[in-house]
């Protein structure tokens, strides 16, 4: 009734407004055109303008029932019994079922169950159930059960579920069992089974099942089954089953069971049962290790291309240069040491080996080293061979010694 009496009486104000307005107009015009013509010619507005302004304090029952309508921003405290709406709030906005806001809200917005801000949180959003920042977070974002920012999240988003960005992160997102970026996350990241960046992750990224990220990863990545990087990795890749890597690696790349790079390796591949990359500048060390060119040490009890390498690696041309130690060694090219019970060239290859063969047998294309071992074969020999038997060009040669230098002919 009062809210009546105050738009009628403002109406009344406007009406006597606009007809002095209209007087003064007409004074000025030629004689014969009095002030109730020139009111006619001024648009009087159906109603006044909306309800808008601020307040040091707002007070609501539930937001449909409060004292100053929800476009007015609040510079102070608004506080509601059940719920509360406002447009921008410069202070605290606190309700046991909702606290919402069509603007910004600067600095604290509390609820036992849902903090929603249709615009940017800038300062901190506590909530029993959900925090939501629709535009962005600049500063931290708590809730029992999710935390979500369809912009950028810029400081600390917790939950008890999952913490989301539909942005990136600049700061720490740490959710209970998801924590997700949909662009780059720069910080640290923790999900309690999977933390995920859509984009790129410089920092920390931890999973208690998968760390992913979609492209590239510069720092830390766990997971507590698998830690996956859709492009590069440089850093340090950990995974209680597997680390994967679908570009290069520079770092460390450790798995339980397997470790993968489908580009090079820059540093040291480690794993429980297998490494795989197409080239390795560094050290591997596993039960099988399926590379195309090493330029480092190798140490497993199979080093080389496998039957299967198709499945793994698809260079026919592989090469070792530097130590290998294993009990099987298989490439096509070699320098350097390797040392195994059996060592061989690739099968589809007339590998070379240039360096020291160790082993109880040894099988090569041209050697220009050598072979040291119960049994050595050479297809041609520039050095020499210590065996029991010595096989060059196919035929038995000089048992215990062999040698043959300058790159003549065997006959």
């Amino acid at each position: 009734m009062t809210m009546t009496r105050v738009r009628e009486s403002r109406m009344s104000t406007l009406a006597l407004f606009f007809s002095i307005l209209g007087a003064l107009a007409g004074a000025d015009e030629a004689p014969g055109n009095n002030a109730d013509e020139a009111q006619t010619n001024i648009a009087v507005p159906d109603e006044p303008p909306g309800p808008e302004g601020w307040t040091p304090v707002q007070l609501a029952i539930y937001h449909k029932w409060q004292i100053f309508p929800n476009s007015y921003d609040v510079y102070g405290l608004g506080l509601g019994l059940g719920s509360v709406h406002d447009n921008n709030v410069v202070g605290i906005q606190a309700a046991p079922i909702a606290a919402l806001a069509e603007g910004d809200v600067t600095p604290l917005q509390l609820s036992a169950v849902a903090a929603v801000t249709e615009g940017n949180s800038r300062g901190l959003q506590v909530a029993g159930i959900a925090s939501v920042a629709e535009e962005g977070m600049w500063g931290g974002q708590a809730s029992g059960i999710a935390s979500m920012t369809e912009g950028d999240a810029r400081g600390l988003q917790v939950a008890g579920i999952a913490s989301v960005s539909e942005g990136g992160l600049w700061g720490a997102q740490l959710a209970g069992i998801a924590s997700i970026s949909e662009n780059d996350a720069r910080g640290i990241q923790v999900g309690g089974f999977a933390a995920v960046s859509e984009d790129g992750m410089s920092g920390i990224q931890v999973g208690g099942l998968a760390s992913v990220t979609e492209g590239n990863a510069r720092g830390i990545q766990l997971g507590g089954l698998a830690s996956v990087s859709e492009d590069s990795m440089r850093g340090i890749q950990i995974g209680g089953l597997a680390a994967v890597t679908e570009d290069d690696t520079w770092g460390w790349q450790a798995g339980g069971l397997a470790s993968a790079t489908e580009g090079s390796i820059h540093g040291l591949q480690t794993s429980g049962l297998a490494n795989s990359a197409r080239d390795m500048w560094g050290g591997q060390v596993s039960l099988v290790n399926n590379v195309g060119m090493v330029r480092g040490t190798q140490l497993s009890l199979i080093n080389g291309p496998l039957p299967f390498k198709d499945f793994l690696n698809d260079d026919e041309t592989n090469e070792c240069h530097g130590l290998q130690i294993g009990a099987v060694n298989n490439f096509s090219r070699t320098s350097g040491l390797q040392a195994g019970i059996i060592n061989l060239r690739q099968q589809t290859s007339d590998g070379e080996m240039g360096g020291v063969q160790l082993g109880v047998l040894n099988n090569t294309g041209p050697t220009n080293g050598v072979q040291f071992g119960l049994i050595n074969f050479s297809e041609k020999l520039d050095g020499a061979q210590v065996g029991l038997l010595n096989f060059e060009g196919g035929k038995l040669r000089f048992p215990l010694f062999n040698f043959r230098f300058g790159g003549s002919d065997a006959e």
